[in-house]
């Protein structure tokens, strides 16, 4: 075997080898569902979604599995951005909570049913006098996700809907 032939092989080993590393760091990440941590919010934030909802409340939940992608860990990252930056004043108030619900977990199965949930989804839902008088399915996420600014716009939008009087 000459020099040449040999360095092919080691060369085909290392181009497998890293192709197998790739494959099974990302399959990894999907599977781990990493999250920021807990959503701003009141007493029913991210650790507790099914919290007894507060008497006048908009919520915007962000609904996902225990599998996710990078996709829908960027639908979760831009929902955060667009509700905390476009409303601090109104969560600080408690006027408005985003909540971060896995749907896989026992206590959450019921929002699938809730709002129809067919993947992940955003909502947004208002609450008056402790009932939930309306809910919104911002659908369009999954269209405006590979676009950044025109994702925050909407779900701000949407938002701004429901509370009344514009984001900041």
């Amino acid at each position: 075997m000459n020099m040449r032939n040999i360095f092919a092989i080691i060369l085909a080993a290392f181009v497998v080898a890293s192709v197998v590393y790739l494959v099974a760091h990302e399959s990894g990440e999907m599977e781990r569902g990493e999250s920021d941590g807990p959503a701003p919010g009141g007493s029913g934030a991210a650790g507790d979604p099914s919290a007894a909802e507060p008497a006048d409340v908009v919520i915007a939940y962000y609904f996902h599995g225990d599998k996710r992608c990078r996709t829908c860990l960027a639908i979760e990252a831009y929902t955060k951005e667009a509700i905390e930056s476009g409303f601090g004043d109104r969560i600080e108030s408690g006027e408005l909570e985003l909540r971060i619900v896995n749907v896989d977990e026992p206590q959450n199965e019921h929002f699938i049913e809730d709002y129809g949930l067919t993947t992940k989804s955003v909502i947004i839902a208002e609450f008056r006098g402790g009932t939930e008088q309306r809910w919104k399915n911002l659908d369009k996420i999954w269209e405006y996700v590979g676009d950044k600014e025109v994702f925050l716009d909407y779900v701000r939008g949407e938002t701004e809907e429901y509370i009344g009087g514009g984001p900041e």
